[in-house]
């Protein structure tokens, strides 16, 4: 049996990749963490292995010029908690 592996696109992640790095640690989530500026891409880099999550988010410098990004599929959903 193949096992599923799903990662969370995470678009404009700033410089410190805050909700990669909660998600990572808190939930085991794993993350692709795009921004379209070179320096938050670093600085979010250099969080993720400050914090040793480098095995669960990859940050990834997103610009309108990279063909490997064509075409993106993916699925936006919401998952909520009723409370009673």
């Amino acid at each position: 049996m193949t096992k599923l592996i799903l990662y969370v696109f995470l678009v404009g992640t700033g410089a410190s990749c805050v909700y990669a790095l909660l998600g990572a640690k808190l939930n085991s989530w794993k993350f692709i963490a795009t921004d379209a500026d070179a320096t938050n891409v670093d600085y979010a880099t250099a969080n993720v292995d400050r914090n040793n999550l480098a095995d669960k988010i990859k940050g990834l410098l997103m610009t309108m010029n990279r063909p490997d990004f064509y075409p993106v599929y993916f699925h936006v959903g919401s998952c909520t908690k009723n409370k009673k």
